[in-house]
């Protein structure tokens, strides 16, 4: 008896031990929770570095088109004041008032840079001159416009003259042509101070004539070299 008891007692023990313990479902359950809670609080860092990152850019684009629109400003500005500059030269010269001023060769030279557009170049000089009121252009204007003409006659052959002489090759060329644009300079001036004097009432046709027709042979050389370089020689000049 005593060892059937012992039997019933091994089985049970051995019943129990082989047994698998009941999963903790609770705690599952909440690790779950705490991994979701975790993804979740990843996400929200994600998130808000994301909302840090577009506000920086969309700062950053202010301050940018804050910076253009300065510069738009600036430039606005830059073009009324001189907007107002040729403005009140144009004025000056409609009541015959002076408008050009004295200036050394090397500063209003049209030589340096390419072939092609001396004529344009050689008319700025003179572009505060009222071309529609010739009769009332300043005597010290007209002084000044001849003045152009002699010191590029005097740079002509002082200067373009031996230096044309003593190049060799691509730099003679460019020198030769610097030179024609300088003669398109000089008789601009010529044929400018010949109509502003006929305007006046003084008889120059003849001359004015013959000098045009330089004036045209000059540009039309000019503009064969259309876009090559052009190269000018240093002088010692002043109108």
């Amino acid at each position: 008896m005593k060892f059937l008891s012992l039997i019933i007692v091994l089985a049970l023990v051995m019943l129990v031990v082989s047994s698998p313990l009941p999963k903790n479902d609770s705690a599952d359950g909440d690790s779950k929770d705490l991994k979701a809670e975790s993804k979740d609080s990843k996400d929200d860092s994600k998130n808000s570095k994301a909302e840090s990152a577009d506000s920086k850019g969309d700062s950053k684009d202010s301050k940018d088109d804050s910076k253009k629109s300065k510069d738009d400003s600036k430039d606005v500005k830059a073009e009324s004041a001189d907007s107002k500059g040729d403005s009140k030269n144009a004025g000056a010269a409609a009541a015959g008032a002076s408008v050009l001023k004295s200036q050394k060769y090397n500063d209003f030279e049209i030589s340096d840079g390419v072939a092609g557009k001396a004529e344009e170049e050689a008319t700025a000089l003179f572009k505060d001159i009222n071309r529609n009121n010739l009769a009332a252009t300043s005597e010290e204007d007209l002084k000044r416009i001849k003045a152009v003409h002699d010191v590029a006659e005097d740079a002509e052959v002082e200067a373009f003259n031996p230096a044309v002489k003593s190049a060799t090759g691509p730099d003679a060329e460019a020198i030769q042509a610097g030179k024609i644009k300088n003669k398109v300079l000089k008789l601009e001036a010529t044929v400018l101070a010949l109509q502003i004097e006929e305007a006046k009432g003084k008889n120059v046709a003849d001359k004015l004539a013959v000098e045009e027709k330089k004036l045209k042979k000059n540009i039309s050389l000019d503009i064969e070299k259309a876009g090559k370089p052009t190269k000018g020689v240093p002088f010692d000049g002043t109108t």
